[in-house]
C-alpha cells in the first residue's frame, strides 16, 4: 500500500511510539504495532491496536498516572 501522506512511500510492518496525554498526565507507549512508511516515517495503528492502548491509559488515568512508559508486549 502507497503511503497516503507522501504518496512515495510504502506501508510496511513495524513498531512506533504513541504519546496519550489527558490534561498534565502523559503515558509513552513504546514498540507499538503499526504500518509505517518506509520513505517518510508516518505511522497509521490499526483500529484494534488503537482500542487496546487507549483502555490502558484510561486505566492509568483513572488510578492517578502522570507519566508512565510502557512497552507493548503483545496485542491482541
Amino acid at each position: 500500500m502507497k503511503c497516503p501522506i507522501c504518496k512515495e512511500g510504502t506501508m510496511k510492518n513495524g513498531k512506533s511510539t504513541l504519546t496519550v496525554e489527558r490534561k498534565s498526565a502523559l503515558i509513552f507507549f513504546k514498540q507499538v504495532p503499526a504500518l509505517v512508511c518506509n520513505n517518510c516515517g508516518e505511522t497509521f495503528f490499526s483500529s484494534d491496536v488503537s482500542k487496546q492502548v487507549y483502555k490502558i491509559a484510561e486505566e492509568a488515568f483513572n488510578k492517578g498516572t502522570e507519566l508512565e512508559v510502557i512497552k507493548m508486549k503483545k496485542i491482541a
